[in-house]
């Protein structure tokens, strides 16, 4: 078994890691040996500005219409992104990504036997919001929204604001 070592890859903690673990899923797709990849504890950071973009089809979002073309529409970026890749374990125990940015948490393409352990993922500022009722009266509503979410106001408009987006409370 061929046994990576996070330290040995450049993935500091800390620090931004995207560009590492892009460069060493790339690595290992022609490897079909038993591989593992230990992390060691800590906190990483991986930005939108440096993942790669992948034409991919989510069900959830992607319009059947839309699965025979391709556009921008079904580009996405993501932080952890395994395409072809055989035999992997990946024990990241007491370890957590920190993504900034509009990012999926993970992609998994075409790969085989694939295990990640102990992984935590966490959004510096999310792009999904929890807003609670906590109060109704009348006509009106009061809400509560997350501590980690961003509202504006913009021309008598409020909006939630991240990195990589803009929305529309409504």
């Amino acid at each position: 078994m061929k046994i990576y070592n996070s330290a040995d890859l450049g993935l500091k903690k800390d620090s931004d890691i995207t560009r590492e673990l892009i460069d060493f899923f790339s690595s290992i797709k022609d490897i079909k040996e038993d591989k593992k990849l230990i992390i060691q504890e800590g906190t990483y950071y991986i930005d939108s500005d440096n993942a790669d973009l992948h034409e991919l089809f989510i069900t959830n979002t992607c319009h059947e219409k839309e699965w025979t073309k391709p556009s921008m529409v079904n580009k996405y970026k993501s932080a952890i992104y395994m395409e072809n890749i055989e035999n992997l374990e990946i024990f990241a125990d007491n370890v957590t990504l920190m993504l900034n940015g509009k990012l999926n948490n993970i992609v998994i393409k075409n790969c085989k036997n694939i295990k990640i352990k102990g992984l935590v993922i966490d959004n510096i500022s999310p792009d999904l919001h929890m807003i609670e009722v906590v109060e109704k009266k009348g006509f009106s509503i009061t809400y509560k929204v997350d501590n980690a979410s961003k509202i504006v106001e913009k021309n008598n408009k409020l909006y939630f604001e991240g990195k990589d987006y803009f929305s529309d409370v409504e």
